[in-house]
């Protein structure tokens, strides 16, 4: 009979997100972990505990995300891919400061961010600066990781 992989569960979870069905990603998780225990096949990768991270933080699970990132960095499969998800999750969420903690932690593991996402905490944190100071401004439009 066939099993799955961490690549056929990684690729549900890339279209239960591009899907917008959050609860279907959640089944798809719960699967992917009875899996990971009992087969070696399944052990998580960088991009599944991407897909993971970024649906936790969409679930606005913020706990359940940094033990993500935990679990990643033990197993050595952190990214910058990874962080970006929390980094852009802060963005959204006027936590410029904490995007910030999240670069110099990646920094401090040798994971490069792009330059255009430092540029956009930067960006935040000025506004962040400017609103203590002026009227309540509308939130700036996240789109950290958007490549040309």
């Amino acid at each position: 009979s066939l099993k799955p992989s961490i690549g056929s569960y990684n690729a549900l979870l890339l279209a239960a997100k591009n899907a917008r069905q959050p609860a279907a990603l959640g089944q798809i998780r719960e699967r992917l972990e009875a899996s990971a225990a009992n087969d070696s096949r399944c052990r998580f990768n960088r991009d599944t505990y991407k897909l993971l991270a970024g649906h936790l933080l969409q679930c606005n699970d913020l706990d359940g995300a940094l033990a993500m990132l935990e679990e990643a960095k033990l197993n050595k499969q952190a990214s910058g891919g990874l962080y970006v998800c929390y980094i852009k999750y802060y963005l959204s969420t006027r936590g410029a400061a904490k995007a910030r903690a999240m670069v110099e932690e990646a920094r401090a593991v040798d994971i490069a961010i792009s330059p255009k996402i430092v540029e956009e905490i930067k960006r935040a944190e000025a506004t962040a600066a400017g609103s203590r100071s002026a009227p309540p401004r509308s939130a700036p439009i996240v789109t950290a990781g958007v490549q040309d």
